[in-house]
């Protein structure tokens, strides 16, 4: 065979995706030569010379760019040019092909490009041609001029070039003009639904069988990665093809035109399924079905598994310990207002509700910022212009800071239309009447066995968004075929919503926004990662349920001081005896995430038969959605260890939890005797593991491991636990010891069997009522061995730091701040502590003049650092932790404000100074007195005349109006007059130069808060100066700000 006969494929094993040689054989030596030769005008002149004069009437090969390798022929003849039609990978309009990767190619008027000149050779691809969307494709394979002509001919007439070898054509339904949706929309089209494709009947008669089933399938659904069943195997096909690809499957067989295909094998599928869900996409399996006996009856696949980033919930998805829920949205038609559904399917947790929003929308950005979603649902048509730019602004956001690729998911529209009654302009009484009716048809269908989630449900039904977001997780659930496994397990509460006189919802906890979450740099850092925040520097837990818990008392500081008192009494307690508390913490490190663990117990027993008061399974909230996922197959009840294990390991680890809390507790009465009375926190934990002893116990002593028989693996429950599983053994094993033989005695064999399988399925269904019922008592223990292991994180913190801790003081009446000797906690991961410099701030309170401090200085000289350092010690002192000063005294603060940085919103068409003007509106309209209130360089994104203008305006509001504490950080210094504080930040210089005003040339900051107005000014030219900006530059700019500076002190 030559070589170029190995090669026909392009995409096949012998040549990969490298451009390798056959089976893996190195890159022929003449290839780098002739590719230099081909670069040259005397090569131009001769592939000149085989395909014909450019634009010339006999060869139009105008509209293409040449590409070509030599490979050797194994018989040692003269090496063959390849000349291959490509496309190039980049946007431009060259030899009169116009590449729009988006849209696939256009012809353009001209038959030279634009230019009008001969197309420049373009790098070479060994031989392979590319599609429209850059991936390599089929090479054109050849004999000089007579097989090139003869692919030339073969175009498809697309203008996407020559057809590969394989002799067929793109499918010409799948891009471009011609797609359209099932109902024969086309993109551009209102209502166009791009999850759906619309395959001519006739092109589904030509295809084979097996394509006609995948593409039967994959036209209903076009937003599914589909994992197709083929014996061992799963493979991915055609458009799936290309982004398994891209997380690393290999191409295999031969590259067609159309089907091309990768694949893994079954047993590694959670693990690529995993990466495709990464990317923010959704994975269907399609499993080979069982079909009826007979001759030439075809194997049947169907779609059984769909897989999101928000349902998964096998553990190869894992995504560690912080959550990732789905995140359901509805939009009240009329009002600003939302309904929003959160679950999270790991720990079985649904928080639901409804509220009214500002114009900036900052509850719903706020929501999305703490829940970190990995998908976002809603009905298509009900979401506003303005919520589906937030949506798409998040998706940005997540994409370029490393948070991941969040999915958008628009669900059809339901054809009873329940989400338009609830959200539209209808009657109140009728949309509550409605909402009640869906609400108990939920709880009837879902949670006839949960009291709790029942009534959680029920309570909440007055409010018609939030039983429609509610409608759209079960809606969403149901056509994943997940609903009646992951509903029943799951704990319903309401949505927690900041307090305001009013409404119905009350909040014992400061609120933070997504701006304050995200300058603060909380809970992810500056890159989007946790590193770098102020969760990850505090983050001493040795648990996941730990770790999560520290997130939410992060986002949800508390406001009650009594609370507060009692994890500082615990922390100190716990920080003077880090012995005990470093053995408690590796005693439960090895204990699995219970929070995750129990909901899946719970789905692996709801198995072994029917729960009480449930639906029948067959009733469905709506209209099933077309191409939704049909049942699994039954395959059996599975009693095995593998079933069961999970149950073993969630009994044996709450078993080991209580160990962890006799041994704590009998260190504490030997170190301390009255401790556990005198720290509530512990006293509490103590109590949960007395409670949850006893159950715990009884079914320990019924789930044993010696209950498994080795040669089955099947469970078998221990003789006298229960007595119908023990008669029909029995039976089983009488009838299996008579010498009688014959069809008969088999039949009562599998009957006895049978009834022993019935038995043993009993048993279990009874085991999941007393889990069931021991749940509340677990959980209870679980929290509270977790908020041990977070506060014994605060005194590990503590005791690891060399720099100073203090804890604070909380004082009532007029509002205050005081810290002393303060330091920002992040600056210790790049710093060491004795260069770390200290700051006091003190604003209100009797003596201390105006709450509001106006902080000028340098630009580099530490302004916004100071900013958040004063938000951060109100946040760790209000979750119950250590502050980082030698002293901090404050009132209690509800809400932490912040107006930072410089930042547009390209999507939502939001320019920098508009968002600081929604940001300072944010303040203007929701601050209290109780509020601590941060404004970095208000007014800095207009003029200089309307930026002091805007800045002395809310200066002046927040004195007069809101008299919180607030940090104003600003350049005019005209804006610096009584009655407010005054401070600057430091400098430290060397000599006077030619800066502006007579500001030093060369200024080291000092990072210090000092009293009064800064006496140099901003110090910009200085600054440009450490920049590495030319000395012209430099001494143009000192001597236009002497000039400024002299007419405006003049004026």
């Amino acid at each position: 065979m030559g070589g170029f006969d190995g090669l026909a494929d392009g995409g096949g094993r012998a040549q990969g995706r490298e451009g390798r040689g056959r089976m893996g054989e190195p890159e022929p030596e003449g290839l780098s030569a002739w590719y230099k030769r081909a670069c040259d005008q005397e090569a131009s002149s001769a592939l000149e010379a085989l395909l014909g004069p450019v634009g010339s009437s006999q060869q139009d090969w105008s509209g293409y760019l040449l590409g070509g390798s030599i490979w050797s022929d194994k018989r040692g003849t003269e090496p063959k040019a390849a000349v291959q039609v490509s496309q190039d990978s980049g946007a431009s309009s060259l030899d009169g092909l116009t590449v729009d990767l988006a849209g696939g190619p256009r012809r353009s008027s001209s038959p030279l490009g634009s230019s009008g000149s001969p197309p420049r050779l373009a790098a070479f691809d060994c031989g392979r041609r590319l599609s429209p969307a850059g991936q390599p494709g089929a090479p054109v394979v050849g004999d000089r001029k007579r097989k090139l002509t003869a692919a030339l001919d073969r175009s498809d007439g697309l203008g996407c070039g020559p057809a590969p070898s394989d002799g067929q054509q793109r499918y010409p339904w799948i891009e471009g003009s011609a797609r359209r949706d099932v109902r024969g929309r086309r993109p551009c089209e209102p209502g166009y639904d791009p999850s759906t494709i619309h395959i001519p009947a006739l092109d589904l008669k030509r295809m084979t069988h097996f394509e006609r089933q995948f593409w039967t399938i994959k036209s209903q659904r076009m937003d599914l990665v589909l994992f197709v069943r083929h014996g061992s195997f799963y493979n991915l096909f055609d458009v799936d093809c290309d982004i398994g690809m891209s997380v690393g499957l290999n191409l295999s067989g031969r590259r067609a035109t159309n089907m091309w295909k990768c694949g893994c094998t079954k047993t590694s599928f959670d693990h690529w399924a995993a990466r495709v869900l990464g990317l923010g996409l959704c994975v269907g399996r399609v499993e080979e079905m069982a079909c009826s006996k007979g001759k030439g009856k075809i194997l049947r696949r169907e779609l059984v598994e769909v897989l999101t980033p928000g349902t998964a919930t096998r553990e190869a998805f894992d995504r560690g310990s912080s959550s990732a829920p789905l995140f359901c949205l509805v939009e009240d038609e009329v009002r600003d207002a939302y309904g929003v559904c959160i679950m999270d399917v790991l720990t079985a947790r649904v928080s639901f509700g409804e509220f009214v929003d500002d114009a900036q929308r900052t509850l719903l950005k706020s929501m999305m910022a703490e829940s970190s979603p990995s998908e976002i649902a809603f009905e298509q048509g009900n979401l506003k212009q303005m919520s589906a730019k937030i949506l798409r602004s998040r998706k940005a956001w997540c994409a370029s800071r490393g948070g991941g690729n969040i999915a958008i998911t628009p669900l059809p529209r339901d054809k009873k239309n329940y989400v338009h009654l609830l959200c539209g302009a209808s009657d109140a009484d009728e949309r509550r009447k409605l909402s009640l009716s869906i609400s108990g048809k939920l709880s009837d269908t879902y949670f006839g066995g949960e009291a709790g989630s029942s009534s959680s449900v029920r309570e909440n039904s007055a409010s018609p968004l939030a039983t429609a977001s509610l409608l759209v997780c079960v809606r969403y659930l149901e056509d994943l075929n997940i609903a009646r496994t992951l509903l029943p397990s799951c704990v319903f509460s309401e949505l927690p919503l900041p307090g305001k006189s009013g409404s119905h919802y009350r909040s014992d906890t400061m609120f933070l926004d997504d701006r304050a979450l995200r300058h603060l740099e909380l809970l992810r850092g500056s890159t989007g990662g946790v590193a770098g925040s102020l969760f990850h520097y505090l983050d001493k837990t040795s648990s996941p349920a730990g770790q999560r818990l520290l997130a939410k008392w992060i986002a949800h500081p508390l406001l009650n001081v009594a609370e507060i008192e009692d994890r500082l009494d615990t922390t100190e307690f716990l920080s003077k005896n880090p012995v005990f508390c470093e053995a408690f913490q590796s005693q439960i490190e090895d204990t699995p995430d219970f929070e995750r663990l129990l909901p899946r117990c719970l789905r692996i027993l709801s198995c072994y038969g029917s729960e009480d008061g449930a639906g029948t399974g067959a009733d469905r909230i709506a209209e099933p959605r077309i191409g939704c996922v049909v049942a699994t197959p039954d395959l059996g009840v599975d009693t095995t260890q593998g079933q069961i294990s999970p149950v073993m390991q969630l009994l044996e680890g709450l078993g080991a939890l209580i160990d962890a809390s006799s041994t704590l507790l009998e260190h504490i009465r030997c170190a301390t005797p009255k401790a556990p009375g005198q720290t509530p926190l512990v006293s509490w934990f103590a109590e949960a593991a007395a409670r949850a002893s006893q159950p715990l116990g009884d079914l320990l002593s019924v789930l044993r491991p010696e209950n498994f028989v080795r040669k089955t693996d099947e469970f078998a429950p221990s003789p006298g636990v229960c007595p119908a599983y023990d008669e029909a053994d029995r039976e089983v094993q009488a009838l299996c010891a008579s010498l009688d033989k014959g069809p008969e005695k088999e039949l009562e064999i599998e009957e006895a069997l049978a009834a022993r399988k019935t038995a043993l399925v009993s048993f279990l269904h009874g085991v999941r009522g007393k889990v069931l019922g021991c749940r509340a008592i677990w959980v209870e223990l679980v929290r509270a061995a977790a908020t041990l292991d977070v506060l014994i994180g605060f005194g590990r913190r503590i005791n690891e730091s060399r720099s100073l801790f203090s804890r604070p003081k909380f004082l009532s009446g007029r509002p205050e701040l005081s810290i002393t000797d303060a330091w920002h906690p992040l600056l210790s991961c790049y710093l060491t502590p004795e260069e770390i410099v200290h700051n006091t701030i003190r604003l209100g309170g009797a003596g201390l003049g105006s709450e509001i401090m106006l902080l000028t200085g340098p630009n580099m000289g530490g302004k916004s650092t100071l900013l958040r350092l004063s938000a951060v010690c109100a946040v760790m002192s209000q979750i119950g932790c250590y502050v980082p000063a030698r002293d901090m005294r404050h009132t209690i603060f509800d809400r932490v404000f912040t107006r930072m940085g410089a930042e547009d919103r390209m999507i939502e068409g939001m320019s920098t100074f508009l968002v600081e003007l929604q940001d300072t509106s944010v303040v203007l309209n929701h601050a209290t007195s109780r509020s601590l209130v941060l404004l970095d360089e208000l007014g800095r994104g207009t003029s200089t005349f309307d930026g002091t203008a805007i800045a002395h305006a809310v200066l002046q509001y927040l004195v007069r109006r809101v008299r919180c504490c607030a940090l104003f950080a600003t350049h005019y210094q005209a804006l610096c007059q009584p009655p407010l504080q005054l401070g600057h930040m430091q400098l430290q210089f060397q000599d006077e130069g030619e800066g502006g005003g007579g500001a030093p040339s060369e200024v080291a900051p000092a990072f210090k808060l000092a009293r009064g107005v800064a006496p140099h000014g901003s110090c910009g030219v200085a600054l440009a100066k450490r920049a590495g900006l030319p000395d012209k530059i430099l001494h143009r700019a000192a001597s236009i700000s002497r000039t400024t500076l002299a007419l405006s002190d003049n004026s």
